[in-house]
């Protein structure tokens, strides 16, 4: 991403997943996460498909706000994203190729799989603890 292709996903995923009592997407670096998936992982056309969803939340920002998306209030960024939503799920209900869906599914991955995430939200261990292979079971026939 450019620098504010970055902003814009930055901004739209702490809208997505805003900090709570918990820690949300700013601090899993989810917009780190983004990148790196479409960058590496995602097809040319699909790589183009988000990029223009990032160049259409402008489009949308400027036409209800005249400004561009990262520079809206938090009100008015969820408005323009209630609505991307809400168009990507009249279009095509059943499917899983959106915009939308890539960056929302990114960004609770994203979460979820950081150490943040895990740690301070889901309150897990992210290692496992000891393995013991050949362990006897406890009452099995010997």
């Amino acid at each position: 991403f450019d620098s504010h292709q970055m902003h814009t996903v930055t901004a739209a995923g702490d809208r997505i997943l805003p900090a709570t009592d918990t820690p949300g997407a700013l601090a899993a670096e989810c917009h780190r996460f983004t990148e790196r998936i479409v960058a590496d992982h995602y097809d040319a056309d699909r790589q183009r498909r988000f990029i223009a969803g990032l160049v259409d939340l402008d489009g949308r920002a400027a036409a209800a706000h005249r400004r561009l998306f990262i520079e809206l209030e938090a009100n008015e960024q969820d408005a323009v994203l209630a609505a991307v939503e809400s168009d990507a799920f009249a279009a095509r209900p059943e499917a899983a190729d959106s915009f939308w869906r890539d960056l929302k599914n990114l960004t609770l991955n994203g979460n979820y799989t950081s150490r943040v995430g895990i740690e301070q939200e889901l309150r897990t261990n992210r290692y496992p603890g000891r393995f013991d292979g050949c362990a006897p079971i406890a009452g099995a026939a010997q």
